[in-house]
């Protein structure tokens, strides 16, 4: 939608890598994301982790034992928020654009409150 001229070119793409993506994610993102990306001149960022716990979301949930609850989202925050968080704070970003899709409103709806504007364009068009 940034390639047709729909939304406008933003200042940063960026990727919460959990490192336990499914791997047709990895793989989208090299040969499809990445080379548009380049193209369009816009920056991409990859961010993982909080850098206070294991590196990815599955040697955290092996070392501590615990298995990820959907409706707790605590790997969610962890692993996806605030690296993302830290990561727009770092590089004075005050808005964010997410790709939920229009089938997944309620997932806009419960995003936490946060200084950093939520826009979730996918739905909102």
């Amino acid at each position: 939608m940034i390639a047709t001229g729909e939304l406008p070119k933003p200042d940063l793409v960026a990727f919460a890598d959990t490192g336990w993506e499914w791997p047709e994610t990895y793989d989208y993102t090299e040969r499809f994301v990445r080379p548009l990306l380049a193209k369009l001149k816009i920056p991409f960022e990859v961010v993982k982790g909080s850098g206070k716990e294991k590196d990815t979301l599955y040697d955290y949930l092996y070392h501590y034992k615990e298995i990820p609850l959907a409706f707790d989202r605590k790997c969610t925050k962890m692993f996806k928020v605030r690296p993302l968080e830290k990561l727009f704070k770092a590089m004075g970003i005050a808005t964010q654009w997410i790709g939920f899709s229009f089938d997944e409103q309620g997932r806009a709806v419960r995003a936490r409150p946060s200084s950093i504007k939520k826009v979730f364009p996918l739905i909102e068009l």
